[in-house]
């Protein structure tokens, strides 16, 4: 990678995710938390219906470097018999140290989601995890 990131590897961080589609009843929790154990990142995930809407949310921490390759994963890849059809990061932010011991999934809706507007260090996070991750994941195709 020739291209300069602002955010070191090493850098602890964590989001919010959210992905929408057809993302429940295809073991999709399952195959995010086998990633996030491959990418040594803890947090958890769980089936949502708030609205209506299937989703899957989670949280998850970790090294940047880490967590972009979970991003664009999130993104673009998913589990098979997945259909991505948006995701949301939200509440990107540096961290000094993690906030869970494991990564786990949940198998309640016992999360309220948060709803505050997305503060610009929070897009500036994102932008870079997203491209920093296409990056590493096409690196290691």
């Amino acid at each position: 990678m020739t291209q300069k990131f602002k955010i070191s590897p090493s850098q602890l961080a964590g989001f919010d995710f959210r992905v929408f589609g057809v993302v429940q009843g295809v073991h999709f929790r399952w195959y995010t938390r086998s990633v996030c154990e491959k990418q040594n990142l803890k947090g958890w995930v769980q089936n949502c219906t708030n609205q209506n809407i299937p989703s899957v949310i989670g949280q998850a921490q970790g090294k940047f470097d880490d967590l972009a390759i979970l991003a664009y994963w999130l993104a673009k890849v998913g589990s098979p018999h997945l259909k991505i059809e948006r995701l949301e990061l939200k509440n990107c932010k540096l961290l000094d140290k993690l906030e869970f011991n494991e990564f786990k999934v949940r198998t309640h809706n016992d999360v309220r989601e948060n709803n505050e507007p997305e503060s610009e260090e929070s897009k500036e996070i994102k932008e870079e995890l997203l491209e920093y991750g296409r990056l590493r994941f096409e690196s290691k195709s």
